[in-house]
């Protein structure tokens, strides 16, 4: 029994639902998608950002997505930082990112993650990986609400 689906090297790309897998540089002032990943009836995703540079990003949000679409539907927020304000790039274990629904359980389809880079300076080897959490076993909750067979877009 596993509670958590881990979706590691997602896609990332200039565009919800476009891009490739990492590693690869994101340019200086970008703004850059992970690919939505299922999460309908999740109680919590952690994100974790890493580079091989030290610079920090511009910012790094949070959207869900609802249906077959490659729109985002609602900002959700910017999560946590569970490794605390001083750890502000993604070097070594990189930035970890905690995010919870505030209805205590997401009801969206997909989340996915948005950094924009550092403002002058390139960010160079990214990754990033996303993680689900489900309070029970992940493939019990994933098919009690219609989303057993959901792939990331």
């Amino acid at each position: 029994m596993s509670r958590s689906k881990l979706y590691q090297n997602v896609k990332i790309g200039t565009a919800i639902g476009s891009g490739a897998v990492g590693p690869q540089t994101l340019t200086a002032a970008q703004t850059y998608f992970s690919q939505p990943i299922p999460c309908r009836g999740a109680k919590f995703v952690l994100c974790r950002h890493k580079s091989t540079d030290s610079n920090t990003p511009g910012t790094i949000t949070f959207a869900v997505i609802s249906g077959l679409t490659s729109t985002a539907q609602s900002a959700v927020g910017v999560g946590y930082n569970v490794r605390g304000t001083n750890n502000i790039n993604m070097l070594g274990t990189g930035l970890q990112f905690g995010l919870g629904h505030g209805d205590g359980v997401f009801q969206h389809d997909y989340v996915c993650a948005q950094i924009t880079a550092n403002a002058g300076s390139n960010h160079t080897a990214y990754q990033c990986d996303i993680e689900v959490f489900y309070d029970g076993d992940a493939d019990d909750v994933r098919s009690s609400v219609g989303q057993f067979l959901a792939q990331p877009l």
